[in-house]
């Protein structure tokens, strides 16, 4: 891959994450958006799915040795934070079980994160 291919898939991946990030952010702090309820606890599949997302997205995204501890460090940071802004917007409230959700997410989007990175990279290069 040539240098200005690679700094272009990584702006698009970076753009991309930032993108899913905001709409998650979004998400979970606004009064007028939610998950469908589509069934029981389907907002906590949708917590789970979104952290996975994000976590494994920011492996490709923030490629780097030192990132196997910052990013997942990061994001259940940034998850748990949002959960405690939620008690103070009304009409939300933040929850443990949406956190433990976000943290499951992110643990399984790390692990996918890792074990494809290079495979995934290699392949796009």
């Amino acid at each position: 891959m040539t240098p200005e291919r690679s700094r272009q898939l990584t702006f698009f991946i970076r753009t991309l994450w930032l993108v899913i990030f905001a709409a998650t952010l979004f998400g979970s702090l606004s009064t007028s958006v939610g998950p469908p309820a589509l069934f029981p606890y389907a907002d906590k599949l949708f917590h789970f799915g979104a952290w996975a997302t994000l976590s494994g997205l920011a492996f490709l995204a923030f490629a780097g040795r030192y990132n196997r501890l910052a990013i997942p460090s990061a994001l259940l940071v940034a998850s748990a934070l949002i959960e405690v802004a939620q008690t103070f917007i009304p009409g939300r409230s933040g929850s443990f079980d949406d956190l433990a959700a976000n943290a499951l997410g992110v643990a399984l989007g790390s692990l996918v994160g890792l074990v494809l990175r290079r495979p995934l990279l290699a392949w796009l290069g």
